[in-house]
Parts: C-alpha cells; sequence; structure tokens
C-alpha cells in the first residue's frame, strides 16, 4: 500500500483541526442558545463536543474565546448568504424575494447570537471592528453586481451619502428579518417578504435593470 506523501499530512491534519473546532463551535453555540453564557463551562462545551476538556483547551484559552468563534462563524454564514445574492448577478424581483426568505430564515436559525454578540464585543471590544470589516465586504461585492449598492466614481459628500444608505438598506434587511414574525405583536412577514423585496430591488436598480 502507497504510503501518504509528507504533502498530505499537513492537509489532512488541517482537515482534522477545522472538524474538531466545527464539532467544538456547534457543542458551544447549543449549549450558549439553551443555557445562556453565564452558566455554560469549558467542562460542558467538552462533554457535548463529546471530547476530552484538554481538546478544548488545545483549541482555546477561554470560554470567551470560544465565543469569539462561535459569532464569526456567524459573521461568515451571513456573508455566505450575502454571496448567494451576489451570485444570482442582476437578480429579478421574484428572485429577490425568495433570496430575502432564505436570508431571513438563516438569520432566524442563529438569532440568538444577536444576545451573545453586545456580550462579547463588551468585553473584547477591539474585535468590533470584525463587523465593520464584515459589512465592507458585503459592500463591496454587492457594489460590483448591482449598481445601487456601487460607491465608484462618487466622492466627499456623494461618496458618504450613498454608504449610509447602503448600510441604512442593509440594516433595514437584517432588523425586520429578525424583528417581524419573530416578536408577539409585531408584522407578519408575509407582507415584508414583499415590501423588502421592492425596495431592495429598487435600490439595488435606481435607473431600473
Amino acid at each position: 500500500m502507497q504510503q501518504p506523501t509528507k504533502s498530505k499530512r499537513p492537509r489532512l491534519r488541517e482537515r482534522q483541526k477545522q472538524l474538531t473546532l466545527e464539532l467544538l463551535r456547534n457543542a458551544a453555540r447549543e449549549l450558549f442558545y439553551a443555557r445562556g453564557y453565564d452558566p455554560v463551562s469549558i467542562d460542558d462545551i467538552a462533554a457535548h463536543a463529546g471530547v476530552s476538556r484538554g481538546t478544548v483547551y488545545l483549541h482555546y484559552s477561554s470560554k470567551l474565546e470560544v465565543l469569539g468563534d462561535v459569532l464569526r462563524d456567524d459573521l461568515a454564514d451571513q456573508a455566505s448568504v450575502y454571496h448567494e445574492l451576489i451570485e444570482e448577478r442582476h437578480a429579478t424581483l421574484p428572485k429577490m424575494r425568495e433570496w430575502i426568505v432564505h436570508f431571513r430564515s438563516q438569520l432566524e436559525r442563529r438569532s440568538h447570537s444577536q444576545n451573545l454578540f453586545p456580550l462579547y464585543f463588551s468585553q473584547v471590544p477591539e474585535d468590533f471592528i470584525l463587523v465593520h470589516q464584515h459589512r465592507e465586504d458585503v459592500i463591496r461585492q454587492l457594489g460590483e453586481i448591482y449598481p445601487g449598492f456601487s460607491l465608484d466614481g462618487l466622492t466627499d459628500r456623494a461618496w458618504e451619502v450613498r454608504r449610509v444608505k447602503i448600510y441604512l438598506m442593509l440594516f433595514q434587511l437584517e432588523q425586520a428579518a429578525i424583528y417581524f414574525g419573530s416578536v408577539e405583536g409585531a408584522p407578519t412577514m408575509d407582507a415584508a417578504f414583499d415590501i423588502l423585496a421592492e425596495r431592495l430591488f429598487a435600490f439595488a436598480f435606481p435607473d431600473g435593470p
């Protein structure tokens, strides 16, 4: 039998490391969502993941670092959903509505993270730059496909005004997706999907498709 080459072994180790990190993140997320952050211990995370306490400390120095990794994973997941809209390349109004429905389901799945983000950033405020970088990356990529998100050719006041409008459009999408239909007495998502799709479409194509 042919022996694995040295070049393959590092890749295998890296893959195993990533699988372990994913296992630990998922275990921590489930516990944080179910119990909250404070009551959960490293031992709890290890037991829920089915690994030893030492395995957790092999990858993380503290519970706070685990939480930070969970939140980075949330940002990566949200970025991947935005990338699906980017991949549509000049999406139609019905396609944008479909995307918003999907976007909402992804945010709903991780909705408990909304309570964890402030807790983490109160302890590690310097990491808030990650959220800013995430949004800037999304805006840049959307701007390559959708004219309303593009900042090309704008300077000074016009650049800043367009940038604010883009941020407000993203805030509207994200907050409506979280709030509508999730809070008792709030508007339902059925009508919101149509309105959000119309607003997103008009924003993405200010001069028409």
